[in-house]
């Protein structure tokens, strides 16, 4: 049984809040452009094949009942027409036009097969190179934003002697998800704890009263 075909990760809209950079949106674009050149190519393909097939069994059936007057005729100018001969010929003609129609039947399906087959399998191979390029602009992203933490995710830790450690990309809103470690061994994961809102707005004050 043939397993599932992938599906290609999702990804922000050039215009989105946080985009992904551009040279992820010039790689994608040239993807799509093989995918659909390829897609538009066996969609061909299914058309020739069924208009092939349509035309030549229209030939075929016209043919036969013409074949098998000529039979008629013949049989009637040879004195056979009430003979086991002619009846012999007939069964012939009719089991060769009935094998042409089986044969050209037979290869339109094949083709038709054959070019859905190419049209899945670019689909998966679209589906599996954005995922790829997904992969590479979130670690490009991941390795940009620990070089270069955001203010977001706080310069002062509310723990003294904390660490924290970027774990992704930039989220909506510009917040980047991070991993906060304390001298006492527990573990917050997310945007900022409250703790450290707290101290900030403690800070803010401060300030402002200053």
């Amino acid at each position: 049984m043939a397993g599932q075909a992938p599906t290609a990760l999702a990804y922000p809209a050039a215009n989105a809040a946080n985009p992904f950079s551009a040279s992820f949106y010039a790689t994608q674009a040239a993807l799509q452009f093989s995918e659909e050149n390829i897609l538009a190519a066996e969609q061909r393909a299914q058309r020739q094949a069924n208009n092939s097939y349509e035309y030549n069994r229209s030939v075929n059936t016209r043919q036969a009942p013409l074949a098998l007057s000529r039979n008629q005729n013949a049989a009637n100018s040879q004195g056979l027409a009430e003979s086991g001969v002619l009846a012999k010929t007939q069964g012939q003609t009719q089991t060769q036009f009935a094998e042409k129609a089986s044969r050209l039947s037979e290869a339109r399906r094949s083709a038709v097969e054959r070019a859905q087959q190419a049209e899945s399998t670019a689909k998966g191979n679209f589906a599996l190179q954005t995922n790829a390029n997904v992969a590479r602009e979130t670690e490009r992203q991941l390795a940009e934003a620990q070089k270069n933490p955001p203010a977001s995710i706080g310069s002062t830790p509310a723990n003294a002697g904390g660490q924290r450690t970027v774990t992704g990309p930039p989220e909506a809103g510009g917040v980047v998800p991070y991993r906060e470690t304390t001298p006492g061994g527990s573990v917050a994961v997310g945007s900022a704890t409250r703790a450290a809102r707290e101290a900030r707005e403690r800070a803010a004050k401060k300030a402002t009263v200053g």
